[in-house]
């Protein structure tokens, strides 16, 4: 018998966490004349998913579930829902203020009704709103870079067309009488072009430098 007992005390507990929590209206006075029910509601923390349950006799009282406008004018012609079963289960399935008078005429007026604030559930948590995205900066691309042999200043070719152009340094100039057997030639603008009396005193230049070197050894 004891371990039924136990099973049975947490089944209802685990019921009380997953269906909410019951309450008495006016505890052990049930639903009458005669009793403060607002000083009653203001003990208690209601949530969502908490059951009101209304004991009391058929032949003298009813609950009806009202606005907050014919609660305070206790009007019971127009109600939201009726209830007439002597007990009651009414489940607060929404977070606010829920209106409960009783349809007999005038017991409304000599204080039997209740107003009562439901506060929304512990379990539900309010929705967060997530940071914006921050855009990524994008780096702009390296400058081009120029290459060049190890040990040499970097070079950067002239536009075309350029005239006297200084070639780079350690660059050999072939144009011009730096080396033996190379005859000076002088430079030609472009588009013109040499002489064939010009091109044969080259050549014959060439042919006696030659000749004189090979008779001197």
């Amino acid at each position: 018998m004891a371990k039924i007992a136990v099973a049975l005390f947490m089944m209802m507990a685990l019921c009380g966490v997953c269906f909410g929590a019951g309450y008495n209206v006016g505890e052990s006075d049930g639903w009458t004349i005669g009793v403060d029910y607002n000083q009653w509601a203001s003990t208690k923390k209601f949530q969502v998913g908490d059951t009101l349950v209304f004991n009391y006799n058929t032949m003298f009282h009813n609950v009806l579930q009202v606005t907050k406008q014919d609660y305070e004018s206790c009007n019971v012609k127009s109600p939201v829902a009726t209830f007439a079963s002597g007990r009651d289960f009414i489940t607060l399935d929404k977070a606010g203020h829920s209106y409960f008078v009783c349809g007999f005429p005038g017991h409304c007026q000599a204080g039997l009704k209740v107003a009562i604030s439901v506060r929304a559930s512990s379990s539900q948590s309010p929705d967060v709103p997530s940071p914006p995205s921050t855009p990524r900066e994008i780096p702009p691309p390296p400058p081009p870079q120029t290459l060049s042999a190890p040990g040499q200043p970097n070079f950067h070719p002239p536009p075309l067309g350029s005239p006297n152009v200084p070639l780079p340094p350690g660059f050999p100039n072939f144009g011009t009488p730096s080396g033996p057997g190379f005859p000076y030639l002088p430079p030609f603008e472009s588009g013109a072009s040499l002489h064939s009396s010009n091109l044969k005193a080259a050549m014959l230049s060439v042919i006696m430098t030659n000749l004189f070197a090979v008779f001197a050894y």
